[in-house]
């Protein structure tokens, strides 16, 4: 026989398996192209998207979502993932403006304290708050130049070191009255009283008493006026004046104009 007739079925096998291998090939693509846009594609914006959910989205990504056009498992994990996308979003948003008001919140306090401070720290008057205990919770500069003691050797003790006897024994007796009774003696009114500085010596002055609540602790909020000045002017006046009464000698006190 002639060999293109003795090869010719081998010749026709080739082809026909060439022919198989190039379609199975094309075949492959097509799945392996068609798996990509239906499994590996999807899963890797869902993997991407997962990885940025923590993250502020780019210009390019203004939203972590991701798009997947099937109706199967990974559609469905899309959804979700998206769903939970949102409500995450909705929960920063909300947070954030949460932290921005508690933020504008501390500023504004900060300021109110600071403010509060600055005033504490100018008036004349000595301003001192204490505890239902009657222990020390504040102690502003007038009152250490009052009653010469400093801040730090006050803070926690109780008010009644600066209260000379009998009411120094009695101070506590007071609050405990109060906070039974509810019936105010000292507290929204003003009343001259005796104070006793560091070393001892005691001294008049004026003392009005408030309550306040700061959350729920209250306090109770005592404005002093040292007014030793004031009585020893007056003092003297009244001896003047006793002298002026006794004396045999005529006087007339007139104005600056004669009148």
């Amino acid at each position: 026989q002639a060999s293109e007739e003795l090869f010719e079925p081998t010749r026709k096998l080739l082809v026909w398996n060439s022919t198989a291998a190039v379609f199975g090939g094309l075949l492959i693509a097509l799945i392996g192209t068609y798996a990509a846009n239906k499994i590996v594609n999807p899963l890797g914006k869902l993997q991407k998207a997962i990885g940025n959910i923590g993250q502020k989205p780019t210009a390019e990504e203004q939203s972590p979502e991701i798009k997947v056009d099937t109706e199967d498992e990974i559609g469905d994990l899309a959804k979700a993932f998206n769903k939970m996308s949102q409500d995450l979003r909705a929960t920063r948003a909300s947070d954030l403006k949460h932290l921005e008001e508690l933020e504008q919140t501390l500023v504004d306090l900060a300021e109110s304290e600071t403010l509060v401070t600055t005033i504490m720290n100018s008036v004349v008057d000595g301003i001192i708050s204490i505890n239902t205990r009657g222990l020390i919770v504040s102690f502003n500069p007038s009152a250490e130049r009052i009653f010469g003691y400093s801040a730090s050797e006050v803070m926690g003790k109780n008010v009644s070191i600066m209260v000379p006897e009998p009411d120094k024994s009695q101070h506590d007796g007071y609050i405990e009255t109060y906070l039974k009774t509810g019936k105010k003696n000292i507290i929204g009114f003003g009343r001259e009283v005796t104070g006793q500085r560091k070393n001892g010596s005691k001294f008049p002055m004026d003392l009005a008493v408030n309550e306040m609540f700061i959350g729920e602790q209250r306090l109770f909020v005592g404005v002093i006026r040292d007014i030793t000045l004031r009585r020893s002017m007056e003092a003297d006046l009244r001896k003047l004046s006793r002298a002026v009464e006794q004396s045999p000698s005529s006087v007339i006190i007139t104005n600056l104009q004669g009148d």
